[in-house]
């Protein structure tokens, strides 16, 4: 089952396209001011991540708070979260770049009196844009949300096969 994906760097809500300047200040997340995704980068990672655990014909739950602990025949099934820790178009230099997505995944078998932690990895991808600009850094983020599933899909295979 697939549990919200959680944005805590990220304001609540914001469709903000987000940089760095790596190469000057890179503790400072800026925001383009002309460029917003259609919905929050949280949202829209867990769109694209559940579109990629489903391939091959797996069924992914939902695993929502406060709803009911996901089950299959009676049992329960473990859940996934997320973390969005970064989700940025980094400047090395002021022409190099790369969408840069790191997510924290935390594998839980859920139970009423606490969940037992199965499995936790970070994964991360920087992704290089194409050129220096807002177009550029989106293209290079949504690549790098595909690779990173791709990657998220093979560490669940092989957590699951342990």
């Amino acid at each position: 089952a697939l549990g919200p994906v959680q944005a805590p760097l990220l304001a609540d809500g914001s469709t903000l396209v987000h940089y760095r300047l790596a190469y000057a200040d890179a503790q400072v997340l800026r925001a383009y001011t002309q460029a917003r995704w259609s919905v929050p980068p949280a949202q829209m990672v867990q769109q694209r991540l559940r579109e990629h655990l489903t391939q091959g014909g797996r069924v992914v739950l939902s695993a929502a708070p406060g709803e009911a602990l996901p089950s299959v025949q009676g049992r329960r099934v473990p859940v996934l979260r997320l973390a969005l820790e970064e989700f940025s178009h980094v400047f090395t230099t002021a022409q190099d770049s790369v969408g840069w997505v790191r997510v924290r995944a935390t594998l839980v078998d859920p139970a009423p009196q606490g969940d037992v932690l199965l499995a936790q990895r970070v994964l991360e991808v920087r992704q290089p844009a194409s050129a220096p600009n807002a177009a550029a850094g989106v293209q290079a983020l949504a690549q790098g949300v595909d690779v990173l599933g791709g990657t998220l899909t093979q560490w669940l295979q092989t957590v699951s096969n342990r």
